[in-house]
């Protein structure tokens, strides 16, 4: 974001009335239950583009078609190696 030399109060909050904004959020959370949700959140996509139920060791080398939003072009995910931690 760019300096502005304002004077008064005024100029000062028009200057930088369109300036980006960032919000950063922290959330105390073990590494399992990071790990717990995603893997449901990649089971459960997996499932919904393939119809298949896999657990999370069988994630490696897994290769299925996502079908893109509103008939969007598909995407192939590749999951080369998951490994937890």
């Amino acid at each position: 974001m760019p300096f502005h030399n304002c004077t008064g109060l005024a100029n000062l909050c028009q200057a930088h009335y369109n300036s980006p904004m960032k919000l950063i959020r922290t959330w105390d959370i073990s590494s399992d239950a990071f790990y717990d949700y995603l893997e449901t959140k990649i089971a459960e996509e997996i499932r919904q583009n393939t119809g298949r139920t896999v657990k999370a060791q069988d994630f490696s080398g897994f290769r299925y078609r996502r079908k893109g939003a509103d008939g969007g072009a598909d995407t192939v995910i590749v999951i080369d190696d998951y490994q937890r931690g």
